[in-house]
């Protein structure tokens, strides 16, 4: 029995053969390539986690405040998402409104604004007296994306 010897039909077999392999892992080297080329875009719901630091009246740590954000419907919500918003989205800014909040005889108006392209927020805060400022609080903090969790879900 000789181990050399191969038919000419199996060496054209087998030389087709590696011309399909090649050919198809050139296609796959190729279609990865396109695939990682496609940038990918921003998600439209997103959670915020972000450290914050109040700045005005006076530098201190404020701990972290989680922010759940879908820019498909234009809503927010904050923390516990007891009460949802309506956001603004800009060309390198989000912008979240809030009603004016009372305290006490006083109204508290709020804006908060992310950079979407540093993850940088900027709370600021201003209470008013009939019409009077009478205090400002500006907080700024940093932002992690984070997987989104929800809007407005009801337990039962």
């Amino acid at each position: 029995m000789c181990h050399g010897w191969r038919s000419p039909r199996a060496s054209s077999f087998r030389t087709a053969q590696i011309r399909v392999g090649l050919g198809l892992s050139l296609s796959l080297v190729l279609s990865v390539n396109v695939i990682a080329a496609v940038p990918k875009l921003p998600p439209d719901r997103f959670d915020l986690q972000c450290k914050i630091s109040r700045i005005l009246p006076r530098a201190k740590p404020m701990g972290e405040k989680h922010f759940r954000i879908d820019l498909q419907s234009k809503a927010w919500c904050e923390d516990r998402c007891e009460v949802t918003s309506d956001l603004v989205l800009q060309e390198d800014n989000l912008v979240l409104n809030l009603a004016d909040a009372p305290a006490g005889p006083a109204r508290v108006h709020r804006v908060i604004s992310f950079s979407r392209r540093t993850a940088d927020l900027r709370d600021e805060r201003t209470t008013t007296l009939d019409g009077d400022l009478v205090g400002t609080e500006l907080l700024s903090g940093r932002c992690r994306l984070r997987p989104f969790s929800g809007i407005g879900k009801k337990l039962f």
